[in-house]
């Protein structure tokens, strides 16, 4: 029988002992000894849920039946207390529960119990969380009064208030930690210029979060339980990451802020690129008008002076002379053409119609074209348009319906006009691009714009959709 002095001093040891600790494991064993010592309970034991599991933290006075092999027989969650505490059906403090271990153990011979069959239980717990069990113990003993359990549940919400505490200290510590090293991961990854370093990079934050396997894939891992953690970055690319325990909530909020920097400088990235390809193409366009209006021009006109001179004159050596010129110059001019033609974008060596004549016929398309004044056209703008016609051509071939198409490029005093309908089932059409971003209409009017040109789009279901470009010279 406890009475209320030896309750009072009871609580206020076990108040002292946990204010002073701070490491959980530690103090468990402390209170644990502490508790036994001043009652008349002789061993206990208690089992912490971790990691979606019940251990054994720490146990005092165990008899030798459970203490054999390394405190084998306390190990695995086979017993009444723990299928209970697991099934939230122990939520105070339980007179008698026949240990199973203990059972178990006699069943094998182990029989120096010191006089221990049963034993009384206690979650760990506060009114929001659960944390484990408290099991104590005295020889012969098959009943515990009120008064006995009052005090083990007045200790038990005092552990349970402690290990609270030490558990948010020990998240805010990890929280700083893993947030420093996440600054850290995010400084690196500021500093590539490159997809390869961009991927050395990805490849090593397991300083970060700690885990066993890491995949980048085009897809999404399908299994979502605590042990993975997968996400989208970069519009297309997915990233997941697999280990044996489970990840802490601080450890999945860490994971979305990766991602979202692994967004941006994915996008960063590929906008690097793109501006990279976009010089590259300049640069071509430039080279090509240059030959083209010095060296291909010049040529030209020799090749012009040199065939109305030979047929002028009838002096037999001057006429092999200018013949002679006439055919190198010729030589020339169709190589300068040539050279100028592999300055262009693949597709566009025969001009922009017959190159997306020919897209359109191999994504299946029957194509019907048309163009007037068209045969020279300024470089970056026959690229832009080829691009433009490429995403036209594609989206017919993916949502029209149909594999009818006309095409028309038309070259006028101040502008290049073109025009691309099909006979197919249109759609309700609001001029708003950015809901019908999903038809790649907003990437053609940015294009058409970045040449101050100006981009319109007529649809209606059931009688196609026209789309007309216009960009004016001299851009």
């Amino acid at each position: 029988m406890i009475n209320e002095e030896k309750r009072l001093h009871t609580l206020k040891t076990i108040a002292e002992l946990l204010n002073q600790s701070q490491d959980r494991e530690e103090m468990l064993s402390k209170v644990l000894a502490e508790f036994i010592g001043i009652t008349h309970f002789e061993a206990g034991w208690i089992f912490i849920e971790e990691n979606e599991s019940v251990r054994l933290a720490t146990s005092y006075s165990l008899p030798p039946a459970l203490e054999r092999n390394d405190q084998e027989p306390m190990c695995g969650e086979d017993c009444y207390c723990i299928q209970r505490y697991n099934q939230r059906k122990l939520n105070k403090a339980t007179s008698i529960i026949g240990c199973k271990r203990i059972e178990k153990s006699i069943s094998a011979g182990q029989s120096d119990t010191n006089g221990i069959t049963h034993h009384a239980t206690v979650p760990l717990k506060t009114p929001s969380n659960y944390f484990g069990l408290l099991n104590v113990a005295a020889p012969n003993k098959l009943s515990y009064d009120q008064a006995e359990l009052d005090l083990l549940e007045a200790i038990a919400l005092q552990i349970g208030s402690a290990i609270d505490r030490i558990s948010k200290y020990e998240s805010e510590k990890k929280r700083v930690r893993l947030l420093t090293n996440l600054h850290q991961f995010n400084q690196r990854l500021q500093q590539v210029t490159t997809f390869e370093a961009f991927h050395h990079v990805l490849s090593n934050f397991s300083d970060v979060i700690p885990y066993d396997r890491l995949l980048t894939t085009s897809k999404g891992f399908s299994k979502t339980d605590g042990h993975v953690l997968s996400g989208e970055y970069g519009g297309n690319q997915h990233l997941t990451i697999v280990r044996k325990t489970p990840f802490l909530l601080v450890e999945k909020d860490c994971f979305r802020l990766i991602l979202d920097y692994l967004d941006v400088v994915y996008l960063q990235l590929t906008l690097m690129e793109k501006e990279k390809e976009l010089i590259k193409v300049q640069e071509r366009s430039h080279l090509a008008q240059d030959l083209h209006d010095s060296v291909s021009q010049l040529l030209f006109s020799v090749v012009l002076t040199s065939k109305a001179l030979e047929s002028s004159t009838k002096e037999h050596t001057l006429k092999e002379q200018i013949k002679y010129i006439h055919t190198i110059s010729s030589q020339a001019l169709s190589e300068m053409r040539t050279l100028i033609a592999r300055h262009k974008s693949e597709g566009l060596e025969m001009g922009i119609i017959h190159g997306l004549k020919a897209y359109g016929e191999t994504l299946g398309l029957t194509m019907e074209c048309t163009s007037d004044g068209t045969v020279t056209l300024p470089y970056a703008i026959e690229e832009n348009l080829w691009r433009i016609g490429q995403e036209a051509l594609h989206n017919i071939r993916k949502h029209a319906d149909t594999e009818d198409v006309f095409l028309e490029l038309r070259r006028k005093k101040d502008a290049i006009h073109m025009k691309v309908k099909d006979y197919g089932k249109g759609f309700t059409c609001n001029n708003n691009y950015e809901d019908l971003a999903s038809f790649g209409l907003k990437g053609m009017k940015e294009r058409t714009e970045m040449f101050n040109g100006t981009f319109e789009i007529t649809s209606e279901i059931g009688k196609g959709t026209v789309i007309h470009v216009s960009i004016p010279l001299g851009v």
